[in-house]
């Protein structure tokens, strides 16, 4: 019998990484920010990795997609990071 979980939040994939480890099938849902009350850089955000998500990671088209640059990507992608680690 497999033991399914939904893990929803910001830190979901650390989590359910763990929880594959134990044997859960897990399943990664990351929310839209609620609006009002999220700010812009968290509605860029989302946006850029939700759109990464839906590309395969293709950088390339997901600035087509949001009509921006790649390097603006990069550097977000570098930015968020950052955040992570720090």
């Amino acid at each position: 019998m497999s033991r399914r979980i939904v893990v929803i939040g910001e830190q979901a994939e650390p989590l359910a990484q763990s929880l594959r480890a134990n044997g859960f099938e897990c399943e990664v849902v990351s929310t839209m920010p609620v609006v009002p009350g999220a700010t812009l850089a968290e509605l860029e955000r989302y946006a850029i990795l939700e759109t990464l998500k839906s590309t395969g990671g293709s950088t390339t088209k997901a600035a087509e997609i949001l009509g921006i640059s790649v390097r603006t990507i990069q550097y977000r992608l570098h930015a968020y990071n950052d955040r992570r680690s720090g």
